[in-house]
């Protein structure tokens, strides 16, 4: 039965799947029972579940990976039972990446690249200042981060050291300074000031 250029095909043509009849060729055709070419028209279902490329599976691995980080979530939940059931809901054919997987091979990566990233922005930069600051993480540990930031752009980090059992001296937050400057490269030069217990170095890195 034709209604609005729709035909049904029976079991044994199509799975009873929904056709539109069409006049010019298509990448799929099949033949109505009146003889009209047809293009077969699929549920969204056969689409969604699409498998991954590798190219593909590769991408949705590091996305995961940067979520990961980002969210402080420890890599272990890509092995959790219910994380593994909800993959399964939204995207059967994708199997994430084992905390083997990310902590081995992807973070390595993904830290080279953040590396690269963070030297092409401060590539150039002259008016800089040098943000440090130091806290108590949730283990109790000493720890002190710098960056350096610039007006109009985003602040680019430049280390993170632990100082557990070190008194915080002048001399030794020095040590801390020069170490990071060098790991990105930076001539001190370029360094308009100096600050320090700025809040925005903490938010940084939690």
């Amino acid at each position: 039965m034709l209604k609005g250029g729709i035909e049904s095909i029976t079991p044994e043509d199509h799975s009873n799947d929904d056709v539109e009849i069409i006049d010019g060729p298509v990448e799929k055709k099949a033949k109505g029972k009146h003889g009209q070419v047809i293009a077969v028209k699929r549920g969204i279902e056969h689409f969604a579940n699409r498998a991954f490329t590798k190219e593909e599976t590769e991408k949705a691995n590091v996305k995961m990976l940067r979520y990961f980080v980002h969210s402080n979530v420890p890599f272990s939940s890509s092995e959790n039972y219910f994380f593994l059931k909800w993959i399964n809901f939204v995207k059967p054919s994708y199997s994430p990446a084992t905390q083997y997987v990310l902590m081995e091979r992807l973070l390595p990566v993904e830290e080279a690249w953040a590396f690269t990233e963070d030297m092409k922005q401060l590539e150039g930069r002259k008016n800089l200042t040098y943000l440090i600051d130091g806290w108590e993480d949730i283990l109790h540990r000493s720890v002190y981060g710098c960056m350096l930031a610039e007006v109009g752009k985003y602040p680019v980090v430049l280390g993170f050291e632990e100082l557990t059992g070190i008194h915080a001296t002048a001399d030794n937050i020095i040590v801390v300074a020069d170490k990071a400057l060098k790991k990105k490269k930076v001539d001190p030069m370029n360094i308009l000031a100096a600050c320090t217990d700025n809040p925005t170095t903490m938010q940084a890195f939690h």
